[in-house]
């Protein structure tokens, strides 16, 4: 089956991604520096906690078809879902990483005379990036189950396209082969995902060994 539907597997798994890179990529671009500037005050941190216990273990799942039927285009509203789903875990993981870089270190940095920018930069980004991977493979991981829960649903409203709506339109027509192929395909991208964030980590990282 995976071989037989190869043409159209691929053309879904292609449409899927996009969505992911888009989604993902605005969550990264607006979460990771939102993160480090909250964390990097005080006052701030204190104030989004208590914002990110409430808001954080949401799940987007629920808001899905409401973003489907404000927003204009089934794209724009799949992008919205992977940014929501993404921004929570990659903002509450740079703010925590912030946090957690020993006083000393920025000490030792400010007797050198570095400005905040370049101490941001040079010290305080590299000792928090420990905590910023782990968001980014949760986040990721958790983007990609809520891409396909947009297709799932967008799939019933006229949406022909992506994963999601392969394995639904599989589903409604009693094909399970294909269903399974499918799913198999979600499986191995999400081991795939899980593979090259690991492989991008251990990279960042390598001063930790």
């Amino acid at each position: 089956m995976l071989i037989t539907e190869r043409h159209e597997m691929y053309r879904s798994i292609w449409h899927s991604l996009a969505l992911l890179a888009w989604g993902f990529s605005l969550a990264l671009a607006v979460a990771v520096p939102m993160g480090i500037f909250v964390g990097w005050h005080l006052r701030l941190f204190r104030a989004a906690q208590p914002v990110v216990k409430v808001f954080g273990p949401l799940p987007p799942v629920v808001f899905i078809p409401y973003i489907i039927a404000l927003l204009p285009s089934f794209r724009m509203a799949a992008v919205t879902v992977v940014f929501i789903g993404a921004f929570w875990p990659l903002f509450a993981n740079a703010m925590q990483g912030v946090r957690l870089v020993p006083v000393q270190h920025i000490d030792v940095a400010r007797t050198l005379n570095l400005g905040t920018v370049a101490l941001l930069r040079r010290v305080v980004l590299p000792a928090a990036m420990p905590s910023l991977c782990s968001g980014v493979s949760v986040a990721l991981v958790f983007a990609f189950v809520l891409m396909t829960s947009a297709e799932f649903i967008g799939a019933s409203g006229g949406i022909s396209a992506g994963l999601g709506y392969y394995v639904m339109y599989s589903d409604q027509i009693q094909d399970h082969r294909r269903m399974l192929a499918g799913i198999i395909v979600m499986g191995m991208l999400v081991a795939l995902i899980v593979f090259l964030v690991n492989r991008i980590e251990k990279r960042l990282l390598a001063w930790r060994e």
